[in-house]
């Protein structure tokens, strides 16, 4: 089971012209990249409340969830399933359900006009509301044989849970995480897993060497032998004096006994709220309670949590997780442990969802897996996908990619393409010195690892709504390899349509535009021609250098 496609419409910082999200057919992780306050959480949270989940289970809609609380607008959350479930009615016909949908509208008249009404109901193939029977009984004052076989429409809440377990993970809510009673957590289905276990007779336990009890008898007896440890004299004393108080209070007669005890523990009681979770870090060190424990260590074991439990899943019910922030509070190393984990999770058919500022959590390798959002003050929240269709050759520079580092681009409102390192610091350093921090304007540099690769980046850019500007070497052009190269970063440039300036050409390189040519150091050769020069100086010194970057700041409104 697979989420196809995800639309919605007024909802939040989503308007009326809806948004659209695609989900691979052959891939099972989602990343939803972008800014702050581009509508990542609403994803997310839209995916919650269509699927019913916890917490999103008890969504309630207000004014502000429908977008710049607009009277007149219907919040609309559609989710499309591929393939869809396959289900019977009360007749044992066969019907499909191709996905959820949650409505939100206004009544537009009588006692309740103006206020919310929701629905949360099925659709079919056809995007119609699924109605079928649901059940069958006799109606009052009808003939014996009549029956009420009305079409209903088939619930959501009724049908989500077969999409597969449903887990939302977030950072403000890693407490909610351990909470084990609820069984909406991971740790809540990891507990039920020991606890179905537990009621199992194989689970023996020996009072004496002639005693022999199940588990689940020595528990009941351990628990009524401690109501009765703890019920002292004193214990009665103040609960007599109570029922007596109380009783006088109400007017209470003898033959209308009343009682106040202390609730002491069941052995059903004992067993899920006394049975924690803890740490000991070190032998004869007492154990610290989870919630004792700072949000890094609580992250450790969310994660060990999540890999525990894969590991006892015996149904073939997978997960849907929706993870938001996954490196949170995680040191980097562990969060490309994390990654990997969603991504194993994810090859093994569980569907993974998840939001991330950290370029350790996206593999430009797997470009397709991308969801990259844009909002502006006021407006509407975008998304950009790579289509399906496209081509890129990543996958064979993985490593080369990773060692890099040019995850970043991913995250950036502008990108510098360049095809390696020596343009790639010389233009870092023109940025600089013309005063343009790169941080504020969240502008990447990229080294492409080389001039062929700059036409899959500018495709990668294109795709993801990323501003691109190609800065590259002409060589020599009498080489049929090197013309034909330039012809291809040219024709990716005009196929991506910018709608600013975005090639450069250095005429023949770089380091011509320098009056040099490359040495052993190139970098730090490069860099020492520019030595303390500020940028008017450079400017006169290197007029052909500074060209790219001026064209690029100034159709960028950065001057």
């Amino acid at each position: 089971m697979r989420f196809c496609k995800l639309t919605i419409t007024n909802f939040r910082s989503i308007g009326p012209e809806g948004l659209e999200i695609t989900f691979s057919k052959d891939r099972n992780l989602a990343a939803v990249i972008g800014p702050n306050a581009s509508g990542k959480t609403n994803i997310v949270s839209a995916l919650g409340i269509v699927l019913g989940m916890y917490p999103f289970s008890r969504f309630s809609p207000e004014p502000s969830d429908v977008h710049m609380s607009d009277p007149e607008g219907e919040l609309l959350i559609e989710l499309h399933l591929s393939p869809p479930i396959t289900e019977h009615d009360v007749y044992r016909k066969e019907f499909e359900i191709a996905g959820f949908r949650y409505r939100v509208r206004r009544y537009k008249s009588g006692e309740r006009k103006g206020s919310f009404h929701s629905e949360h109901y099925c659709f079919d193939s056809g995007g119609k509301d699924l109605l079928k029977p649901v059940r069958i009984y006799r109606q009052k004052g009808k003939a014996a044989d009549a029956v009420d076989n009305r079409p209903r429409p088939v619930a959501v809440g009724d049908q989500a849970w077969k999409v597969g377990h449903l887990f939302y993970l977030d950072p403000p809510t890693l407490e909610r995480f351990f909470d084990k009673t609820t069984g909406w957590s991971p740790l809540g289905r990891l507990f039920e897993i020991y606890r179905d276990d537990f009621q199992a007779d194989h689970n023996v336990y020996r009072a004496d060497k002639d005693t022999e009890l199940t588990s689940r008898e020595a528990l009941q007896k351990f628990s009524a032998r401690l109501a009765d440890i703890l019920r002292t004299p004193k214990l009665a004393e103040i609960e007599d004096k109570l029922s007596s108080r109380v009783a006088e209070y109400l007017g209470a007669t003898s033959d209308q006994p009343l009682r106040v005890e202390f609730s002491l523990p069941s052995h059903r009681e004992l067993f899920e709220r006394w049975v924690t979770l803890q740490v000991s870090e070190h032998k004869g060190v007492p154990p610290l309670p989870i919630e004792r424990l700072g949000s890094g260590y609580r992250a450790l074991l969310r994660l060990a949590v999540l890999e525990t439990l894969l590991d006892f899943q015996e149904d073939e019910r997978t997960f849907v997780l929706l993870v938001e922030e996954p490196e949170a509070y995680l040191h980097v190393h562990l969060k490309r442990y994390f990654y990997l984990m969603l991504r194993r999770l994810a090859e093994r058919g569980h569907q993974v969802i998840y939001t991330t500022h950290s370029p350790q959590f996206v593999d430009l390798a797997e470009a397709h897996e991308i969801i990259r959002l844009h909002r502006r003050l006021g407006e509407s929240t975008v998304a950009d996908q790579i289509a399906e269709t496209t081509h890129l050759d990543f996958r064979r520079v993985k490593r080369k990619i990773a060692y890099l580092g040019n995850e970043e681009l991913a995250f950036a409102n502008y990108a510098i393409l360049t095809e390696g390192q020596d343009d790639q610091a010389v233009l870092q350093e023109l940025l600089a010195r013309k005063g343009i921090n790169p941080d504020v304007h969240s502008i990447s540099v990229i080294n492409c690892g080389g001039a062929g690769q700059i036409k899959d980046y500018v495709q990668l850019c294109s795709g993801l709504g990323i501003n691109f500007y190609v800065v590259h070497d002409q060589d020599d052009q009498s080489k049929t390899e090197i013309k034909k190269r330039n012809e291809e970063i040219e024709a990716a440039v005009r196929s991506a349509d910018p709608i600013y300036p975005s090639i450069h050409t250095y005429s023949p390189t770089l380091e011509a535009a320098m009056g040099t040519e490359k040495e052993h150091n190139n970098i730090d050769h490069l860099l020492e021609l520019l030595a303390d020069k500020d940028f008017a100086d450079i400017s006169r010194a290197y007029p052909d250098l500074v060209k790219p970057v001026v064209e690029f700041a100034a159709t960028r409104g950065m001057v």
